[in-house]
């Protein structure tokens, strides 16, 4: 969809925004398996982390283009920045946000801001991306209070898949790290009121916890 106020900026940030979950696959250790995991206690201590940051590499598949960049995402509470460097990013693109203000920044133009990441995305593509939703996917748990489809599990009783928000979310690798099993490798697809898939992965390379 053509952006609204932004060309080429606008075009930039929905390949920003839309890239949030995916990566093109990267090398990764063989998976393991967790021995006797209390999956409900590693998803609630994961929903209860207050800090983190993962690194990794990104991309997009959409019906008429694709691409990838790597991601470094800060989070801290509600406050969040998420930075991409590379082809994707067509150098660095920073996005900072905390409740009631989200900003984005490319170095080459003034910053853009809006109330929240969904009327940041809207107002540049007309997109609606329940980009909120994002900082409890990647860490491989569901959005609270949020209807969810479809659940599947692996043979540890990690979570393979789940539908949530119109987006159906694939967890194909997880990696151990200070005592929880997070997400290394994941995909998200969804549908465009027009009828187009977008295909999205996030190969995580490494996470820090607040605790590191």
């Amino acid at each position: 969809m053509p952006s609204r106020h932004f060309k080429p900026f606008g075009l930039t940030l929905g390949w920003l925004l839309t890239a949030l979950l995916l990566s093109h696959c990267a090398q990764l250790p063989p998976a393991q398996s967790p021995d006797a995991l209390n999956v409900s206690v590693n998803q609630q201590s994961l929903r209860n982390l207050k800090q983190w940051r993962l690194q990794g590499k990104l991309g997009v598949r959409l019906p008429d283009d694709n691409g990838s960049a790597r991601i470094s995402w800060q989070q801290q509470e509600t406050a969040f920045l998420i930075a991409l460097s590379g082809p994707l990013g067509q150098g660095r693109l920073e996005i900072e946000g905390e409740p009631g203000r989200v900003e984005l920044r490319d170095g080459e133009h003034p910053p853009t801001s809006a109330d929240s990441p969904e009327a940041l995305i809207s107002q540049a593509t007309g997109w609606n991306l329940p980009v909120s939703a994002l900082r409890y996917w990647v860490l491989g748990i569901p959005v609270a209070g949020a209807d969810i489809r479809t659940v599947s599990f692996r043979e540890d009783e990690l979570p393979e898949h789940f539908t949530q928000l119109g987006w159906q979310l694939h967890f194909k690798r997880y990696t151990e790290h200070r005592g929880l099993w997070l997400p290394s490798l994941l995909s998200a697809t969804t549908t465009t009121p027009n009828g187009e898939e977008i295909r999205l992965t996030l190969a995580i390379h490494q996470w820090e916890l607040a605790h590191d």
